[in-house]
């Protein structure tokens, strides 16, 4: 009922999700031909730990901020790379009240979980600090879960991991600092850790840069008993020339 009324309000085959041009039922993801093409899918050459595409001519399987830094996470996948188009799609979804473009993110994503196979028994979302949530109406990594737990038919769990501290905006600190600002920034509901005994986790969020966020949530998580956390991301940072400029 939720999604065809979503469906009634912003008809998903009329207007791309993107330029708002008309577009047509078999348009995929509600994106026009153009758009699709611009779009910077992530399907050639990725880091095999954190999943972020690597520039042509990179011979390393591992992003230079993934040589230096072991993550906590098992594995991350992304869906596409963090440049312009992908950038106005996700500030209309988290400051533009376009909440309804998670439904579309989330199929991308889902048809990215089927072409991995993974296997994951519990879907949790990075968690939005409650006053920056009540701001803005909603938290959009909660709104992704609902669709990908939709998608795969897998639980999703809103209310396990908790922000339980207030901490910088992100993107003007270099990955030290992230990771600095990140710490314990998480933790977990009362009485809600049970929920994670032995479970393998998906953690949803809507981008990825050095995954200092990922890596704070997937410590919370494993210490309160969860077997492993998996990552998937909508858009990944701009790939070695970020882990370049900012390895400091």
């Amino acid at each position: 009922m939720k999604r065809w009324l979503v469906d009634l309000v912003y008809p998903p085959n009329i207007y791309c999700i993107s330029c708002n041009a008309p577009i047509f039922k078999g348009d995929t993801y509600s994106l026009c031909q153009n758009c699709r093409e611009e779009i910077l899918w992530i399907n050639e050459k990725v880091c095999t730990i954190c999943g972020k595409a690597l520039q042509r001519g990179y011979e390393e399987n591992e992003c230079l901020d993934c040589k230096s830094i072991k993550h906590l996470f098992s594995k991350g996948y992304s869906c596409v790379t963090y440049g312009s188009k992908e950038k106005e799609i996700l500030y209309n979804l988290k400051y533009n009240k376009k909440g309804y473009l998670s439904f579309k993110l989330s199929e991308i994503m889902g048809d990215r979980l089927s072409v991995e196979n993974l296997e994951f028994d519990l879907i949790i979302p990075v968690p939005m600090n409650r006053t920056k949530k009540n701001k803005r109406g909603y938290n959009q990594a909660e709104l992704l879960c609902k669709g990908i737990s939709r998608i795969c038919h897998i639980q999703y769990c809103k209310d396990v991991l908790i922000r339980e501290k207030e901490t910088e905006v992100m993107n003007k600190l270099g990955r030290n600092a992230r990771r600095e600002n990140m710490k314990d920034a998480f933790g977990i509901a009362n009485g809600k850790s049970k929920v994670l005994t032995s479970k393998k986790i998906l953690l949803v969020d809507d981008i990825f840069t050095t995954g200092s966020t990922a890596d704070e949530c997937a410590r919370t998580l494993i210490e309160n008993g969860a077997a492993n956390v998996q990552v998937i991301i909508f858009a990944s940072g701009l790939n070695n020339k970020y882990d370049i400029e900012n390895k400091n």
